[in-house]
């Protein structure tokens, strides 16, 4: 009788060990968006940086304001990243945007860009509504050279947008705007931590310090005095 009771309950915890614990972990994992660990290239390096047709702020390179590992998360059905393009023309700069899916497939027609003939920080909305939970790859060129491609400047990443959760959504309904901003990165959400962030450094100067931090947390510090530039005019 203790022998045929000791094998049940062996059976039982062999069932739960190797049955009923990784099909729960399985259902878990499953429920959760999926994340890729793919790093972006968000800052342009080497002499394609300096981008030789124009003159370049203390030769700083293009730069991307994005994490700088793995893929960027927003909430926003069109999101804005934002950019620092640090060369000065005498005549306005073109640019091109473009958007593909995760199989490198083309969304969006490229976008040709005219940015100012003035260094700093620009905004850019993406042209189209992501689908939720779907992984895109994004690149921002810079035209340097229309002759010969190798000497633009360029950066990409990879951005996915995520439903915020019913909690969240609430949270951010009954916050200022530094806290929703807070709450973002609190949450992962730092595209939109950052163009919430742009967006008050417009209207209060106070919001300069949470401005400073957020890039600081970034690795990209160096870069939080840089003029906020008007932009752009798109064309696809």
């Amino acid at each position: 009788m203790f022998q045929r009771t000791f094998i049940c309950l062996t059976w039982i915890l062999i069932t739960f060990a190797t049955g009923f614990l990784p099909i729960q972990a399985q259902t878990q994992r499953n429920s959760d968006p999926p994340r890729s660990g793919r790093p972006p290239n968000r800052i342009d390096g080497g002499d394609r940086g300096r981008c030789s047709a124009t003159k370049t702020s203390a030769n700083k390179n293009l730069i991307a304001l994005v994490p700088a590992t793995g893929e960027a998360l927003s909430t926003a059905e069109s999101p804005t990243i934002l950019f620092y393009v640090p060369y000065a023309s005498n005549s306005s700069l073109a640019a091109r945007l473009s958007l593909q899916d995760e199989n490198g497939y083309g969304v969006i027609k490229p976008v040709q860009i005219t940015l100012s003939e003035i260094p700093g920080i620009v905004s850019l909305r993406l042209p189209k509504q992501l689908e939720k939970n779907k992984l895109y790859h994004w690149f921002f060129t810079i035209i340097c050279d229309t002759k010969n491609g190798t000497n633009n400047a360029g950066v990409d990443g990879w951005i996915r947008r995520i439903e915020p959760s019913p909690t969240l959504v609430r949270q951010l309904e009954k916050k200022s705007q530094q806290e929703r901003a807070e709450l973002y990165i609190k949450e992962g959400f730092w595209v939109d931590a950052l163009a919430l962030q742009l967006e008050m450094r417009h209207t209060n100067l106070q919001a300069d310090t949470g401005w400073t931090n957020l890039l600081q947390n970034l690795d990209l510090r160096a870069i939080a005095p840089e003029k906020i530039v008007p932009c752009c005019t798109l064309k696809q």
